[in-house]
């Protein structure tokens, strides 16, 4: 008898476990995915509140995420999956918890909330600091992962591939660069007012962006210069002098929902 309820121990517990990571299928289309930011973006917001009221296509994305294969990826592959999963993670742990005026409202949801995916159990805070940015060194990943804060760089309404992780990592870059409300360059009075995602991932600039172009610069400040001419625009990187003072002012970090107005 024992032996008998031993195993039927056994099968609660299995079953149990088969319960809280169910799998589905992981489509490299990102099709689903794909589905919920053409629909719920709206410029650089998002309708948090429809978006939990159509929630479906984005729960069964999560569940995706589980059975996901990273041995069957190219590295590119690997990069723009893990974006994709962390700013659809993102997207689900606001609507878990949607009416919320921050995301860091949010108990542990970046460090403790736990998430099964490629067949592991991650956290927000290990997929950006343990995976993305100690394998991939690139910068450029600071304006693609999305932290739905106004603060943040807008989250773009279309997935990441393989085949377009780079370009797009240029596209967000360079639309961060040129957008007055989050990186203002005055050239008349030769001052910058940028974000604070310079300062604290300095080291992932200074790696990348490490270039003595600027002279008399901090190497975090000497590495935001860089980066910001390497993606102006074409006519705007003529203008953006080498030869002058820059005054460079890293602006608070707006961290309101930046869900759409209503």
């Amino acid at each position: 008898m024992k032996y008998i309820l031993l195993i039927c121990s056994l099968l609660v517990f299995l079953i149990g476990c088969s319960q809280s990571y169910p799998k589905e299928e992981f489509d490299p289309s990102y099709q689903m995915y794909n589905s919920v930011l053409q629909n719920f973006i709206h410029g650089e917001k998002v309708d948090y509140k429809l978006l939990k009221e159509q929630r479906a296509e984005l729960d069964h994305f999560i569940l995706q995420l589980a059975g996901a294969k990273l041995e069957k990826m190219s590295e590119d592959e690997q990069l723009a999956f893990w974006i994709n999963a962390y700013n659809a993670i993102t997207l689900r742990s606001i609507i878990d918890n949607y009416p919320v005026k921050s995301i860091q409202n949010i108990d542990g949801v970046w460090t403790k909330v736990k998430w099964h995916v490629a067949d592991q159990e991650v956290t927000l805070d290990h997929i950006e600091h343990k995976i993305i940015r100690p394998t991939y060194k690139d910068a450029r990943i600071h304006f693609a992962v999305n932290c739905a804060s106004i603060g943040c760089p807008p989250l773009l309404n279309h997935v990441f591939t393989g085949q377009t992780v780079d370009s797009l990592l240029d596209v967000v870059s360079s639309n961060f660069i040129m957008n007055k409300n989050r990186h203002h360059i005055d050239f008349e009075a030769n001052t910058i007012e940028t974000s604070e995602l310079f300062s604290w991932f300095w080291e992932d600039f200074v790696s990348n962006y490490n270039e003595q172009i600027f002279q008399n610069k901090s190497d975090v400040e000497s590495a935001m210069l860089n980066f910001t001419y390497t993606h102006l625009s074409d006519s705007l990187r003529t203008k953006f002098s080498k030869d002058v003072f820059w005054k460079i002012t890293f602006a608070p970090y707006d961290w309101s929902l930046n869900d759409i107005e209503r």
